[in-house]
C-alpha cells in the first residue's frame, strides 16, 4: 500500500484559527465538507480496495457523508445509523438509508454488513 494514499489532510484543507493567548494555543474548527466529504473521499477508496465490502453500515453515520461517498464510489447495499436527535434536513443521503437508535444503549439490526465503519462515536 501506498503511503501517500493515506495522507488525510494538508493543513490549508482545515480552518486553524490561532486564538493568540499566552500559550500560543490553537483553536480547531471543525469543517463538515472538509473532514466529512473530503477525508471520506480520500480514505474510503483505500479501504474498499483492501476489505472489498459489498454492504456497509456506518454506526453513528451523522450527516451521512460517509455513506455519500460511498454511494458515489459504486456501493449501493449502505446503511446508516445515528442518533435521535438526528436533525434528517441536513443529510447527504436519501434518509431512507439511515435510521436511528439510542446509541448509548445496546441495540441490533436484523442483518449483517461486510464493513462496518464507526468514526467519532463516543
Amino acid at each position: 500500500m501506498n503511503r501517500k494514499s493515506l495522507r488525510i489532510l494538508k493543513q490549508s484543507e482545515m480552518e486553524i484559527i490561532h486564538t493568540g493567548n499566552i500559550n500560543n494555543m490553537v483553536k480547531y474548527n471543525h469543517i463538515e465538507q472538509t473532514h466529512n466529504q473530503l477525508a471520506a473521499s480520500r480514505i474510503l477508496p483505500v479501504v474498499l480496495d483492501i476489505v472489498k465490502p459489498k454492504s456497509i453500515v456506518d454506526v453513528g453515520c451523522g450527516t451521512g457523508s460517509f455513506l455519500s461517498v460511498l454511494s458515489d464510489l459504486g456501493l449501493n447495499d449502505l446503511m446508516g445509523l445515528e442518533g435521535d436527535l438526528l436533525d434528517r434536513s441536513r443529510l447527504y443521503v436519501d434518509s431512507g438509508l439511515v435510521k436511528t437508535a439510542h446509541l448509548q444503549k445496546p441495540f441490533s439490526h436484523d442483518r449483517k454488513y461486510d464493513l462496518a465503519i464507526c468514526l467519532k462515536v463516543a
